[in-house]
């Protein structure tokens, strides 16, 4: 998998504001809401704190420094923040950061916590050996799983198969799962890892765990059908690790190094979503073909393939473009082709995109125009603007199209032209190719390349 440490967030402007950065954090989760992220400051035990940073301004501010001695774990429902800390759980609303929620634990040390598609809460106690649930609007507290929990840590919620899945900080930690409505356990992996902390999963559904014995993050892949990978190495005793779904980044709390490490995840269970031509689409002009794709995120390139065949064993072209577009000069006359995309980041790429195809025709509605001559566009290329001229013969309407085949602007005439030109304001368009489109009557068009330069 692709390794990118994106940003440390111990930033020298900002370590004299105590407790506005991190100290010695050890969980972090992502606020949608306010476009925020949370960060408990575990700090000494006895004095933490929960910040707020703005990863789109880089700045840090106080969420709650009252009420929280050692913070660990996070998880939001709806519009409160649920921490771990020590033998309590407190709630924060969201909005003003007061606390709405407290509960005590009686003397246990709760680490991890994670919060259900109902609002129940589950916490780890690593020294009592015990899985808790909460109802926050009852209060009632649950003793839900006892034995065989020895240093029970790390804890996410797997709602699409309903159960906990939970890693332990002992010695070869196994990878165990727990039924949310029986309690039934499942041992999902055996490891050799020990001191595992945090589990994260990302949007393909691959599992992540930190490990402090391995200064590392590993992996498994959503059905832990085969062995472990390593993620990222030399960390910093990474703790409760935290995928964010919407910038799909992964966030590594290194507790004993004061900084948050955000690692782009290139999400490889995706696939680009065809554009142009539409499916099945008939009469295509055989030349100056134009393909297009949606891009997709952190995509350092993408293969195009052409084929005579929708088994691609019959492969006419396969070639990689930066960008997600594709123009082809020529093709056979009255052919059926077919195409698909995937994208690439360095070493991995994405699913094939759908199969499309389409069939060519010698027919075009451009070139039909008696005398290719009777249009010019000068200048060619232009950059603020350029003027079409004509002999005779003034158009109903011309069109620019840019290389994806949308439409870049529109003129249509609503009177008889007395004039001999029309001018094209460039303006509000990017440097690039584009297809110039006249209209002249129901069956006489003509086309020609624009090329704009800023």
């Amino acid at each position: 998998m692709k390794k990118l440490i994106l940003i440390a967030l111990l930033l020298p402007g900002y370590v004299h504001l105590v407790g506005q950065t991190p100290s010695r954090p050890e969980s972090i989760i992502y606020d949608s809401a306010h476009e925020r992220y949370l960060i408990s400051n575990f700090s000494d035990g006895a004095t933490g704190s929960i910040i707020a940073y703005d990863p789109f301004e880089d700045v840090y501010s106080y969420f709650n420094q009252e009420h929280t001695q050692g913070p660990k774990g996070l998880a939001i429902y709806q519009n409160t923040l649920y921490v771990s800390d020590r033998g309590f759980v407190n709630g924060f609303n969201l909005e003003t950061g007061q606390r709405v929620f407290n509960k005590q634990i009686g003397s246990a040390w709760i680490n991890d916590l994670a919060v259900d598609a109902q609002g129940i809460l589950y916490l780890g106690e690593r020294n009592l050996e015990i899985i808790y649930k909460i109802n926050p609007l009852t209060g009632q507290v649950e003793e839900w799983i006892t034995g065989d929990l020895e240093e029970v840590n790390g804890l996410w919620v797997d709602e699409a198969q309903n159960r906990l899945v939970v890693c332990f900080s002992r010695a070869n930690s196994p990878i165990k799962a727990f039924d949310l409505e029986t309690a039934e356990a499942t041992t999902l992996a055996e490891t050799n890892f020990s001191v595992c902390d945090g589990i994260a999963v990302d949007n393909c559904g691959t599992y992540y765990f930190s490990t402090h014995g391995s200064s590392a993050i590993f992996c498994f892949d959503q059905n832990f059908s085969d062995p472990p990978s390593i993620f990222l190495e030399d960390l910093v005793t990474p703790a409760d690790i935290y995928f964010n779904p919407e910038l799909e980044v992964l966030c590594i709390p290194e507790i004993d190094n004061n900084r948050i490490l955000f690692i782009d995840i290139f999400q490889t269970c995706q696939k680009p979503l065809l554009t142009l031509p539409e499916d099945a689409q008939s009469e295509i002009y055989y030349e100056n073909i134009s393909f297009s794709w949606e891009p997709i995120p952190r995509a350092g390139y993408y293969r195009f393939e052409l084929a005579e065949d929708p088994g691609f064993e019959r492969l006419l072209i396969a070639e990689g473009v930066g960008t997600p577009e594709f123009m082809l000069e020529s093709l056979d006359n009255n052919t059926t082709y077919y195409w698909r995309v995937s994208a690439y980041s360095e070493n991995q790429h994405t699913e094939y995109s759908d199969i499309r195809s389409f069939e060519t025709s010698g027919s075009s509605l451009v070139g039909n125009v008696e005398s290719q001559e009777q249009y010019k566009l000068f200048p060619n290329p232009a950059g603020e603007s350029v003027t079409l001229h004509w002999i005779h013969g003034a158009p109903k309407s011309l069109k620019l199209f840019n290389s994806t085949g949308q439409l870049a602007y529109e003129f249509k005439a609503s009177s008889p032209q007395v004039c001999l030109k029309h001018v094209i304001p460039l303006q509000g368009l990017s440097s690039g190719s584009y297809y110039c489109v006249v209209i002249q009557s129901d069956t006489k068009t003509w086309g020609t390349q624009l090329i704009v330069q800023k």
